[in-house]
């Protein structure tokens, strides 16, 4: 039995697991590969601090400002501030930890400037932060393992929490290679599952991000919060089988957006945003590049593509700040950078939305916590580029905290016989599906609803489309194939009920704010919807989406 279980091996799951051990807790740490395959490996830009050490006169409370700002004044300011006022000594233990940063003519970790800020505070390493990061904290990690302060198991998939009249106790998994429900018991569980990005598939995330855990905790009445703000990345490009991501370092380095307009280049962000330029805040450069193709109707050779030049740029800029860059648009794009512009458009990239917690990361259930990108959590309505691998280390620490200082709910016995229950429950609902269809084409018609109905810019005739395509896929699924594919239909049924509480979302939220655009319904309108929207699947099987005010306690 476990004092903490941790579901995710990414950032914020080893951050946990490290912040337990630490703490001389019991702690499982459980994934369904290795961290080496998770998505936080594929981070490129850099991870956000406050360290002032370019003359600029940075501090935390600049930092604070800037998410705040950027995320259109939706984030709970005091949980901000926490990760801002901490940036600093995270990116020290991380050095520490043995993270190969890019250093500066001093040997100092370098800092470049990301998009809406203004001052040079994203740390990188020219080699992707995120594989970095992950290198130094997974070996910390196995060493604590093979110290026996952590356990560790790489080939389970959550499928559900065990939960009682008083909270959760642990989680029921399956093993990734099938086989019956396992459960495993625990005083609190860590959800650090990651984004839902197989909802709308043909992103830049990882094809393991497919949202599955999260969607089976939602369907078990964990709140939802802010789903309906989803970041398109504006520089992405058509890779095989998913969109490229053409990191924003890229502009940070100079790198600059254009188009052609009467035969000559058109430097359209430079032109409208005089000020910030290429280095403007996600969801106005994805909306300008949106407006300069589907409304102007100036995309590159009548695609729905714009043009990202970095060849002007130094030799030894192109070989180490952006060589990764430059070597993946070689290797999967065929095009070289050093002598050709890069065609991009926006794309599906991470989710500000997710997990309903508090400033302490607990969810609306007790003994339930999340971190990471799949909680709801210092990105409001759009996250700064720089601030994810940042939250996902900091809210690691945070809900491995809170965590840690709650007291036992159940006895041995009544959890046992709580795992025993939820355990059986889930072999009954698989041996239920008894039909004719198989979820891989429901699942590929899924995600062509999604990418259509929460697209850059949405309206209430659009997302009601997209509702009606998804109740008709939804009686589809009831009706899915038993037998080996009977928990891949389960996890489709979950998918399905997230998917909706995204479009219910977006419904509800009749403003323009941050990455959530609405046609009908342009203006930002802080009276009527500088809230959190909440949406929460019933014992009716209806979700119920309703708001609240920002920073309030998702357990009352």
């Amino acid at each position: 039995m476990y004092d903490i279980l941790i579901v995710g091996n990414g950032l914020a799951g080893l951050s946990a697991a490290i912040t337990c051990a630490e703490a001389k807790a019991r702690v499982l740490l459980v994934s369904s590969n290795q961290p080496e395959r998770s998505q936080s490996v594929m981070a490129e830009g850099g991870i956000n601090a406050a360290l002032d050490q370019k003359g600029e006169d940075d501090s935390p409370a600049q930092h604070l400002a800037d998410t705040l700002r950027a995320g259109c004044d939706l984030a709970d300011a005091q949980a901000v501030a926490g990760l801002t006022t901490a940036a600093p000594e995270i990116i020290r233990w991380a050095d520490r930890l043995g993270t190969v940063f890019s250093r500066d003519e001093e040997g100092r970790v370098d800092q470049r400037c990301f998009g809406g800020q203004k001052k040079k505070r994203t740390a990188y390493a020219n080699a992707g932060i995120g594989r970095q990061l992950m290198a130094a904290l997974s070996r910390q990690c196995r060493k604590l393992e093979s110290e026996g302060r952590i356990e560790v198991r790489e080939d389970l998939r959550l499928v559900s929490a065990a939960l009682g009249d008083r909270g959760c106790c642990g989680g029921v998994f399956r093993r990734v290679g099938g086989g019956e429900p396992e459960g495993i018991a625990a005083e609190g569980l860590i959800l650090c599952c990651g984004g839902p990005g197989g909802l709308f598939g043909n992103n830049t995330g990882s094809l393991l991000s497919d949202g599955a855990a999260a969607a089976a905790l939602f369907s078990q009445g964990a709140a939802m919060a802010d789903l309906e703000m989803i970041q398109y990345h504006p520089t992405t490009a058509a890779g095989p089988g998913k969109r490229l991501l053409i990191s924003e370092a890229a502009r940070g380095e100079g790198g600059r957006l254009f188009t052609y307009k009467e035969g000559k280049p058109w430097y359209f962000m430079e032109e409208w945003f005089p000020e910030g330029g290429n280095l403007m805040p996600r969801d106005v450069v994805s909306r300008s590049i949106y407006k300069v193709v589907r409304e102007l109707g100036l995309g590159v050779e009548g695609r729905d593509e714009v043009l990202l030049d970095i060849s002007f740029l130094p030799k030894e800029v192109l070989d180490t700040r952006l060589a990764e860059i430059c070597r993946n648009c070689r290797t999967f794009l065929g095009v070289d950078p050093a002598r050709e512009p890069i065609p991009v458009w926006p794309g599906v990239h991470y989710f500000m939305g997710g997990f309903y917690v508090g400033a302490d990361h607990a969810c609306s259930i007790p003994r339930l916590w999340a971190a990471g990108e799949c909680a709801c959590q210092y990105h409001g309505a759009n996250r700064l580029g720089g601030n994810s691998t940042l939250g996902a280390i900091y809210g690691g620490r945070v809900a491995a905290e809170s965590a840690l200082g709650a007291s036992p709910l159940y006895s041995a016995a009544e959890k046992e016989a709580l795992l025993e229950r939820e355990a059986r429950r889930q072999s009954e609902l698989a041996a239920a599906f008894s039909g004719r269809l198989r979820p891989p084409r429901l699942r590929q018609e899924l995600q062509q609803v999604m990418r259509e109905g929460m697209a850059i810019f949405r309206s209430e005739e659009q997302l009601a489309a997209a509702l009606g395509r998804l109740y008709s896929l939804e009686e589809e699924a009831r009706g899915l194939a038993g037998g080996a594919e009977a928990a891949d239909s389960l996890t489709l049924t979950g998918q399905m009920r997230l998917a909706r509480a995204m479009l219910l979302s977006a419904l509800a939220r009749r403003e323009s704010r941050g990455a959530h655009q609405r046609s009908d319904f342009p203006a930002r309108d802080d009276a009527g919807f500088r809230c959190v929207t909440v949406a929460q699947y019933g014992a009716d099987g209806n979700i119920n989406v309703g708001f609240r005010p920002i920073g309030a306690d998702p357990c009352k």
